[in-house]
């Protein structure tokens, strides 16, 4: 688990996220625009026609029958809309895991990428990125257990030829379109290590042969001190299992295993080749 509060993961039942979009200030008075804390922290955004206030969430609970849970991780901002027919979470960006309270009356609805996740009663991760290039990943949706249907949202284009019915260990991953009009198109479903990709909630990242520059991407998450990668250093392959919160150490520890040299310009830290 990091240890730095304003890195902390996020969890909170539905009964907390609709006391936070109730309770949370609104919109500054002198200039009508949301007030934000530091984009690094994961966020929650009241619904409309509420202020779009984004407010930091910490580990927080509210006991109430039929609790839906989330765990947030860093770099998230989602929006929550909670009615009597239906229960639903827009994930605008970042990562985030949702345990569903069974409510057949009720169903719980995750908008992202242009697409819908609906469930009933499940356990499942959502991971969103605004910021994919054409061919980048801008959707993964994993199953942990249960069921759900994703289909494409309405309004949103043709995401998916068609709904599609997960199983308890698939991934559903979605790349950005070159198109304007579709912003994102199905690549596959694999089963991915279920693992790995819940390590975030333990404080660990878990690397398995990627680029240097996509594990310092990752690690970057998780503390203020970020580290840039120059010239042919970030084509590093990396694999194994690291603390995040520490990227100093990771730095010195990459630095070590490739042969690379560490500037430190005090806000960041640079691995260049020698």
């Amino acid at each position: 688990m990091v240890s730095k509060p304003y890195l902390s993961e996020s969890r909170i039942d539905e009964w907390a996220l609709l006391t936070a979009c109730i309770s949370i200030a609104s919109a500054s008075p002198s200039t009508g625009q949301p007030i934000r804390p530091h984009q690094d922290r994961a966020q929650v955004a009241a619904p409309s026609p509420a202020p779009k206030v984004a407010v930091q969430i910490a580990w927080r609970s509210i006991a109430g029958p039929k609790k839906s849970r989330l765990s947030m991780n860093t770099s998230t901002r989602i929006r929550v809309d909670f009615a009597e027919s239906q229960r639903t979470v827009k994930v605008e960006r970042g990562e985030v895991l949702f345990e569903v309270a069974k409510d057949a009356s009720r169903p719980f609805v995750v908008q992202a990428a242009g697409t819908e996740v609906v469930a009933t009663g499940t356990a499942f991760l959502v991971q969103a990125s605004l910021t994919a290039k054409p061919g980048d990943q801008a959707l993964a949706v994993t199953l942990v257990e249960g069921q759900v249907v994703v289909r494409s949202a309405a309004g949103e284009g043709r995401q998916l030829e068609r709904p599609l019915v997960m199983v308890p260990g698939q991934r559903l991953r979605l790349s950005r379109s070159d198109e304007a009009q579709r912003p994102a198109t199905a690549t596959r479903v694999d089963r991915p290590q279920m693992d790995q990709v819940l390590a975030w909630r333990r404080g660990e990242a878990r690397f398995d042969n990627v680029s240097l520059l996509e594990a310092v991407n990752e690690m970057n998450r998780y503390d203020r001190v970020v580290i840039v990668v120059s010239g042919m250093a970030g084509e590093k392959r990396v694999s194994g299992v690291v603390k995040t919160g520490d990227n100093a150490s990771f730095a010195e520890a990459m630095a070590i295993l490739h042969g690379l040299v560490i500037r430190n310009h005090g806000d960041r830290l640079e691995l260049v080749q020698p």
